[in-house]
């Protein structure tokens, strides 16, 4: 499992502003990207994004809207387990 996400999204112009959202991937290879919420995406029609809400580096997309499956998805598999007051035996 990565200890980052990697985000992409349809470059400009290939889908309607309403399916264009942020994704994150989860399995890649040279010609699909298949995403956190199970969508398949051709590579060559997906541009690399930044976080949503964080400012892009210069090879990142400005990134839409995210799409909320696949962040909800991601951040649970990427987060590391943290102890809980619950979850400690006490004396």
């Amino acid at each position: 499992m990565p200890d980052t996400i990697h985000w992409f999204q349809y470059k400009p112009g290939l889908v309607g502003e309403t399916r264009r959202v942020t994704h994150c991937a989860r399995d890649t290879t040279e010609t699909r990207i298949r995403s956190w919420c199970r969508r398949e995406f051709e590579t060559a029609a997906v541009e690399a994004a930044a976080e949503p809400g964080a400012t892009p580096a210069p090879s990142h997309a400005v990134p839409c809207a995210p799409c909320v499956p696949c962040l909800l998805l991601a951040t649970a598999a990427t987060e590391q387990p943290t102890t809980s007051a619950l979850t400690t035996e006490h004396p």
